[in-house]
């Protein structure tokens, strides 16, 4: 089962003894050829065990990073140094090489982290459907939308009682699911009946934000398709801080009601219509007044952790079916 949250993992002694030798010689501290530190040296000056620092340095000359020299110590490698020009092949080799073994320490094998490298790099989720669920319309088309556009996928519009009810039905065929914090614990419960993956998505913050600014001055009308969208929205706004009387300011409305909205908000209010909206909402805008989109985005650097997670569980159950 693919981890649902994307944090950061730990540092190991091998991620350790390599940034202390790379800082080294960035500094200058060290040059190709320098012998390194004893393990027992190296050992006592960071803290960790003297047997995780020569395992490391053991899978650092397997690498080529290190070179060992029965007899005389351990040096840096001639082609480790920052790259001069006829060198940038053995730095690219030993890039690789020290990916391949990051791999094999998650439990890839070189095929497989061939494999990963080619889902996140080269298009190979292109197609990939997935299920993406969320309790309104509004979010689910916002984040078919960035999954499409980044990925390349192919995302499964569910609402979440569709999908809670019929996960079987829904996950046919469908690699996993993505969803918000919001409805996570619903989407795992009802996932894990069928054994599919959930992924996490967060939300740019910057628009909620955006419309708090408004809203502490005047009224701000959001036109949205899915008016269920609307208590999910103010009901975010509230956990960002914000007070009752600004959120009485934001008028989330579906264009039948748009008009009518508009006359009560004023002249001064500020108007935002959903891309779901916007053609059924075109012909009830009053002249003079001029919308401003309100498509709600995936947070910076979302897609890319989506990408690596998929692509890692992708060729992980690629290599056990292998």
């Amino acid at each position: 089962m693919a981890p649902t949250v994307l944090g950061k993992r730990p540092v190991h002694g091998l991620e350790k003894v390599r940034e202390h030798l790379l800082t080294s010689l960035h500094l200058g501290k060290l040059r190709p050829g320098d012998r390194v530190l004893s393990v027992r040296r190296l050992a006592d000056m960071t803290g960790m065990n003297r047997k995780t620092v020569h395992r490391a340095y053991r899978v650092l000359v397997r690498e080529g990073f290190l070179d060992a020299r029965p007899g005389a110590g351990t040096f840096v490698a001639p082609g480790a140094g920052p790259g001069s020009p006829e060198h940038r092949e053995d730095d690219l080799l030993l890039a690789v090489n020290r990916c391949r073994a990051e791999a094999h320490g998650l439990g890839l094998s070189p095929s497989a982290f061939a494999d990963f490298a080619h889902n996140a790099l080269n298009g190979g989720l292109e197609g990939l459907p997935l299920c993406v669920v969320e309790c309104n319309r509004e979010q689910i088309d916002m984040i078919s939308r960035d999954v499409k556009a980044g990925l390349k996928a192919n995302p499964r519009p569910f609402l979440l009682s569709e999908f809670v009810n019929d996960p079987q039905g829904a996950l046919a065929g469908a690699w996993g699911v993505v969803t918000t914090d919001c409805h996570r614990a619903e989407v795992e419960r009802a996932a894990r009946t069928v054994g599919a993956p959930v992924y996490r998505v967060a939300l740019d913050p910057e628009f909620p934000q955006k419309i708090l600014r408004w809203a502490r001055t005047r009224p701000v009308v959001l036109c949205v398709h899915d008016e269920r969208f609307g208590s999910v929205f103010l009901r975010f706004l509230g956990q960002l801080g914000a007070s009752g009387e600004v959120l009485a300011r934001v008028r989330p409305v579906t264009p039948a009601r748009l008009r009518a909205e508009l006359r009560a908000a004023g002249d001064d209010a500020v108007l935002l219509v959903s891309p779901l909206a916007e053609r059924e909402a075109g012909g009830r805008i009053p002249v003079g007044i001029r919308p401003t989109g309100a498509h709600w985005r995936l947070a910076e650097g979302t897609i890319e952790r989506l990408r690596a997670s998929i692509s890692f569980d992708v060729a992980s159950r690629r290599e056990g079916h292998a």
